[in-house]
């Protein structure tokens, strides 16, 4: 029986990485019973994600490996010098060991598949901070270099990757990602938006995401600033998603500053049986993202029925395959613009719905579970 490691030593959160994670091995162990899966994880982390796997008898959590924080900052080397080695024992038992994060990558070991999700600290200006640019392309190269295949979610990753590392040119596969079987159009129960002090009745545009720079929320909260005041008056931006507190402090300041407090609602920790609905209730997803490597929000959104205002540059034209309302993320006028015509236009918002919940069918996580495991038999061969 083939046994497979996946790297799930920074899985338990729950960030797009997090979901491609868990989603795809659920749906491995479900299409492939033959195949025993092992999730590697950190020393008492288990419980934060035990759950999504429970009653699933070929998926077996490993808790082996230390924090690199468990000696303090100062002996991190120590610590991986410690994971290395446990690493190479796990992989003697294993056919093939799965590195779904770049940054956990392992080197030394000869049965590896690795996703990159995306290149950015490579070239967006603003994440271009040298230390990390060159401890990212060490590790890319070195993934490039030993692992037998690249899964990578979009032409656009395979061809930024290729445009860097022209080593890899062979190597990558594009698997696109999948949206969870519970975002589908459904009737909005408002009682769940009423618990979040979301008026009843107020169209507002919705943000899913992390808060992240390159999310770009400064300018979507100038943009929603720029409105019109009968639009500004009536609609509001609801804005799901977790951050650090610097950031988010930032943000909160900025939306003060900006005199829009009233209008925005910042939510988190939103389980998905109540974004659901947000997604359904919402007037458009607003989604202007510097880069993306996939977009799992849009995807969701498409999925419920929801138009969605999108960046014109990285994955995100791709992904939406005309299916969205393009801006130029560095044009805050065009966004603005942008979120008033979506607003004001009922036969737009019909007909980027429709074509969205078509293309929404192409991006299903039994898709990529199917491609991903040919890709390990591949390997395997």
């Amino acid at each position: 029986m083939t046994t497979v490691g996946v790297d799930f030593t920074h899985n338990y959160g729950y960030g797009g990485i997090g979901t491609y994670s868990r989603e795809l091995v659920k749906e491995m162990s479900f299409l492939y019973p033959e195949v025993n899966f092992e999730l590697i994880t950190q020393l008492r982390k288990r419980f934060r994600f035990q759950g999504c796997f429970n009653g699933i008898e070929n998926i077996d959590i490993k808790e082996v490996m230390p924090s690199r924080l468990l000696l303090g900052k100062g002996l991190g080397f120590a610590v991986d010098a410690v994971r290395l080695s446990l690493w190479r024992q796990a992989s003697k038992k294993l056919d093939l060991i799965h590195f779904t994060y770049p940054e956990f990558y392992v080197s030394g070991l000869h049965n590896a598949v690795s996703t990159i999700h995306d290149i950015i600290p490579l070239y967006i200006e603003k994440y271009k901070e040298i230390d990390r640019e060159h401890l990212m392309k060490y590790k890319i190269d070195t993934i490039i270099k030993e692992s037998h295949r690249v899964i990578v979610p979009s032409e656009f990753v395979k061809s930024e990757l290729e445009k860097y590392f022209p080593d890899s040119i062979g190597k990558n596969s594009v698997i696109y990602e999948g949206v969870k079987d519970l975002f589908k159009c459904c009737p909005v129960d408002y009682e769940v938006l009423k618990k979040y002090g979301i008026p009843v009745g107020m169209p507002f545009y919705l943000y899913v995401g992390r808060l992240e720079q390159r999310k770009n929320l400064d300018y979507v909260f100038e943009a929603f600033r720029m409105l019109p005041d009968s639009i500004r008056k009536e609609a509001g931006l609801v804005v799901v998603g977790n951050g650090n507190d610097r950031l988010a402090a930032a943000l909160r300041d900025k939306i003060r500053k900006l005199g829009i407090d009233n209008s925005v609602y910042h939510l988190q920790g939103v389980p998905d049986l109540d974004l659901l609905h947000f997604y359904n209730a919402a007037t458009a997803l607003l989604f202007v993202s510097y880069s993306e490597g996939f977009g799992l929000p849009l995807v969701e959104a498409m999925n419920c029925g929801c138009p969605s205002i999108i960046s014109n540059v990285s994955s995100l034209p791709e992904v939406a395959d005309g299916a969205a309302l393009l801006v130029d993320p560095y044009d805050v006028e065009q966004i603005s613009h942008g979120m008033e015509t979506m607003i004001g236009d009922s036969n737009l918002r019909e007909t980027l719905k429709n074509r969205g919940l078509m293309v929404a069918k192409r991006y299903t996580w039994r898709n990529a579970a199917t491609e991903t495991m040919a890709l390990y038999q591949q390997a395997l061969a």
